[in-house]
């Protein structure tokens, strides 16, 4: 049995469109602004009363750094609590900046920052640089 010979679909400058463009007809004035990105030292989150902002106590805050390994399977964790209660996006943010520092994976929770491994004194030392003041517990 024969095989039939495929055609091929000519894509030159000469061949005509394939379609209507679906992208012309929009411009960029038809999409809403963007809001304003966080802030390293504003989070967005307001007081009930709509003034300041309730997370800038985390900035100047007692935390505690634990040494945790309770059901986690035998893994060590490195545990910063001692955050406000409801400050989730700073708290993620600050998270992040130390896995990066650190070179290591983590979470942030609401009200406590979990890393892998044991790092307590290289979580000490940069949070007290930044102006935290730190307790080991």
């Amino acid at each position: 049995m024969a095989r039939r010979k495929r055609r091929r679909i000519e894509s030159t400058k000469e061949s005509t469109s394939f379609a209507v463009d679906p992208f012309e007809s929009l411009s960029v004035d038809d999409f809403p602004a963007l809001p304003d990105p966080v802030t390293a030292t504003g989070t967005g989150d307001r007081n009930a009363d709509g003034t300041g902002d309730k997370c800038e106590k985390i900035l100047f805050g007692q935390l505690r750094v634990l040494l945790d390994r309770k059901g986690r399977a035998g893994k060590t964790v490195t545990v910063i609590c001692g955050f406000e209660a409801g400050c989730g996006t700073a708290v993620a943010q600050l998270a992040q900046e130390l896995r990066r520092e650190l070179g290591t994976g983590g979470t942030a929770h609401d009200d406590a920052v979990e890393l892998q491994g044991d790092q307590r004194e290289k979580v000490t030392a940069w949070l007290r640089h930044r102006g935290f003041t730190v307790t080991l517990g």
